[in-house]
């Protein structure tokens, strides 16, 4: 009986006014493979590496991302995820009233 092994490869986060972003190298994976869901506020990324080893990452998340507005794409072995941010924890001008 083989044991499985999780793998953690390194991913890139970065945020901007309007999303957070979430950049890893997956190298081999195909797109097919990944699984991406979110359940509550912790967005879940597996995919299967081999017959031993997977890859999986967990990232919590806060109520200020429009869940339901995730994207996600991949190209040449990396996934590029956005989490866009409700419009309400967007940064916003306030005009001064004279």
């Amino acid at each position: 009986m083989q044991s499985t092994r999780n793998l953690r490869p390194p991913v890139d986060i970065h945020e901007t006014d309007k999303s957070w972003h979430i950049i890893a190298d997956i190298p081999g994976v195909a797109e097919d493979a990944v699984e991406l869901t979110v359940e509550k506020n912790t967005l879940y990324m597996q995919a299967p590496i081999n017959d031993s080893s997977s890859w999986k990452r967990s990232f919590t998340i806060g109520h200020s991302v429009d869940t339901s507005a995730i994207t996600a794409k991949m190209n040449d072995g990396v996934l590029q995820l956005e989490l866009p941010k409700h419009p309400s924890s967007q940064p916003r001008k306030i005009a001064i009233a004279s």
